[in-house]
């Protein structure tokens, strides 16, 4: 119900006066006398209206202070997915950043959106040439020994690979796999690895911790 303008409510008759004569109080004490009914009617009109007034005044007190709390649950769920949103770009600069970092090293450890990426190793040939050049993580090399030479493992990260596969063609006993460091292990043994067999395929390098490297063929 919309809000309504009260009927105005008449003045009542003037009162007689005790200066009055006779004729002229009658005349008003009689006018005054009628006017008490009319006056009651009018009055009762105006409080309905006014009351009227009042419960419209209340229920739109109500609908605004249920807005002004759908505001306030809008504006805590816009915060909420604000954040949200800001942790998910924040995660996606982190794995981008640690992929320009390394192929591998940008999945191992990681959460949020960088948990369950599939990262392809570079496809690398590696030769004599490369003699005493590090090898390189998330790297698969196509290892060729024409001739005898030798590359070393880097100090790594818990997590990193390197492949080595024979589709490069080797050859027993001409490539050496070394170490970035005298104490640095392959297989839990500080030593460098001769491959002296031409029979394995395909060999993956993992490093378990900094300097710590185990090699298991697939």
């Amino acid at each position: 119900m919309p809000l309504v303008v009260p009927t105005p409510i008449p003045a009542y008759p003037p009162a007689p006066q005790p200066t009055d004569d006779r004729v002229s109080f009658s005349t008003k004490a009689f006018a005054l006398a009628a006017s008490y009914e009319p006056q009651r009617v009018a009055f009762n009109i105006a409080l309905d209206q006014v009351h009227a007034n009042s419960q419209w005044a209340q229920s739109k007190a109500q609908e605004a202070q249920d807005s002004a709390m759908a505001a306030s649950q809008s504006a805590s769920n816009a915060h909420a997915s604000r954040v949200a949103v800001d942790e998910a770009v924040n995660d996606v600069r982190e794995a981008l950043d640690a992929i320009k970092a390394g192929p591998v090293a940008s999945v191992n450890g990681r959460n949020g959106v960088v948990v369950g990426l599939q990262e392809a190793l570079i496809q690398r040939v590696s030769t004599a040439a490369d003699n005493g050049q590090p090898l390189l993580v998330g790297s698969e090399y196509a290892l060729s020994a024409g001739s005898a030479y030798s590359r070393s493992l880097p100090v790594g990260v818990a997590g990193n690979q390197i492949v080595l596969n024979s589709t490069g063609g080797w050859a027993a006993s001409l490539f050496t796999l070394g170490r970035a460091n005298a104490a640095h292990t392959i297989n839990g043994v500080a030593d460098n690895v001769l491959f002296d067999s031409d029979s394995a395929h395909r060999i993956i390098a993992s490093c378990t911790a900094p300097g710590a490297w185990v090699l298991s063929i697939s």
